[in-house]
């Protein structure tokens, strides 16, 4: 019935606010019950598919700002291959997930400021081939009846123009310079 039976002192500490032994009690006893019933939601689908199931859960206890977890669980078997229990590891991702959430806000930004910059910006790899291509770029090239990506090396460009780009990418590559 999703009793404890065994808990480390990390989660015994974490659970000390709310009761004093954990060992016998259900997650009903020291979670909200909608944080319980996510967790008990879990226990019935490792019991079901006699398999690991993994989360993300937000749970916030009382008094406490949510914090995130990674709740791992799975299937403890006996000798006959029956589940007997089930094993949890609980994981606080608190920061890494702030920290992806603060790196997609960061390149979100910078995508916004490379595509609405009044310039015309692109990045290329060193077999020439275009990665970043900003919107003005894309929208000048498409108007000139040009791949708008950029396309891979030089094939895309007129040929006048192709024979000065590679010359100019040869000398940036070369003196690891900046060409104005």
């Amino acid at each position: 019935d999703s009793r404890y039976l065994l808990v480390n002192r990390a989660l015994r500490d974490r659970l000390k606010p709310f009761v004093d032994d954990p060992i016998g009690q259900l997650s009903y006893a020291h979670f909200p019950p909608h944080d319980a019933a996510k967790f008990a939601g879990q226990d019935a689908e490792v019991v079901r598919t006699r398999s690991v199931v993994q989360r993300e859960v937000d749970v916030a206890a009382a008094g406490e700002t949510a914090r995130t977890f990674r709740v791992t669980k799975f299937p403890v078997l006996d000798d006959n291959g029956d589940v007997t229990a089930i094993g949890g590891i609980t994981i606080d991702i608190t920061a890494e997930r702030e920290a992806r959430e603060s790196e997609r806000r960061t390149r979100s930004l910078l995508e916004s400021i490379i595509d609405n910059a009044p310039a015309h910006i692109f990045l290329k790899d060193l077999d020439k081939r275009y990665v970043l291509v900003n919107r003005p770029l894309r929208e000048a090239r498409a108007r000139a009846g040009l791949d708008p990506t950029g396309g891979m090396g030089y094939t895309r460009h007129r040929p006048g123009d192709a024979a000065k780009f590679a010359r100019q990418d040869a000398e940036v590559i070369r003196t690891r310079s900046v060409l104005v």
